[in-house]
């Protein structure tokens, strides 16, 4: 447990996801230069796209933004999915779940 505490501070957290092509893809917490140079609006699909992109870029070599774009559906847009709940885990804008029951 310590080795990943080490690389959640050194690399950021991750988190696995399966998207609509039934592959599973690892998000990453983004840096704040990623965030600095981020311009998105999260009511505007494309910006989610960008975000997640953002996400999913570093860690899933073969993945382009055109394929991303087709993997995610717009039922994973809706509040309360797996790929929001991961997105706003990795944002710190939620606690996982794992992390809430060891409070």
């Amino acid at each position: 447990m310590a080795d990943q505490k080490l690389k959640d501070a050194l690399y950021g957290k991750t988190m696995q996801l399966r998207l609509a092509d039934n592959n599973e893809y690892t998000f990453r917490e983004p840096c704040i230069d990623e965030l600095e140079s981020l311009k998105f609006d999260a009511s505007d699909p494309k910006g989610i796209k960008k975000l997640v992109w953002t996400l999913v870029k570093n860690d899933n070599p073969g993945l382009t933004q055109e394929k991303l774009g087709k993997i995610v559906t717009f039922s994973m847009l809706q509040e309360g999915s797996e790929l929001l709940d991961t997105i706003q885990t990795l944002l710190g804008t939620k606690q996982a779940d794992d992390e809430s029951k060891n409070d």
